[in-house]
């Protein structure tokens, strides 16, 4: 889906969200900032944030828009499916765009699907060359498109620190 972008609102929500991040509010606060912004920017049905433990190859589940469905800690293995190894290993994001996308990179491909999501927009939380986890979109098949990788970036990139 395209939707025009308004740079001077999308600059007022990075200000935003570095204000939270200097002001030491709580990550709930500030992932859930940035849930709403990138609802509004880009659009989603469900928003999940992982933590990414290279050491132990875990990624866990640390703010979610539906705890229903996705609780909190939530833990996985990284098992370096084609999503995995580029955003966490190589810090490209990654954009699936339809169902066959979804199914080859997720175990709960059906839960997903239940949810109405049939594509996903991944983007690495890198600090300081470190990927430290991913911000997860995922929305109605074909929705995600590369011009919405840089807006998310941009977002997600003031985040880091939270982590």
């Amino acid at each position: 889906m395209t939707r025009i972008i308004n740079t001077i609102k999308l600059n007022e929500n990075i200000a935003y969200l570095q204000k939270l991040k200097l002001l030491n509010k709580e990550s709930s606060l500030i992932f859930n900032s940035l849930d709403n912004i990138l609802n509004d920017f880009i659009g989603h049905k469900l928003f999940t944030i992982l933590k990414f433990d290279k050491i132990n190859s875990k990624l866990e589940r640390i703010y979610t828009s539906n705890p229903r469905e996705y609780p909190l800690q939530g833990k996985k293995d990284v098992i370096r499916n084609f999503w995995q190894v580029q955003v966490l290993e190589k810090g490209i994001a990654y954009i699936g765009y339809n169902s066959q996308d979804i199914k080859n990179s997720f175990s709960d491909f059906d839960l997903i699907k239940k949810l109405g999501c049939s594509s996903v927009l991944i983007i690495p939380v890198k600090s300081g060359g470190n990927i430290k986890g991913s911000v997860n979109l995922l929305h109605e098949e074909s929705w995600y498109s590369n011009n919405h990788v840089e807006i998310a970036q941009s977002l997600v990139s003031v985040i880091s620190e939270a982590l």
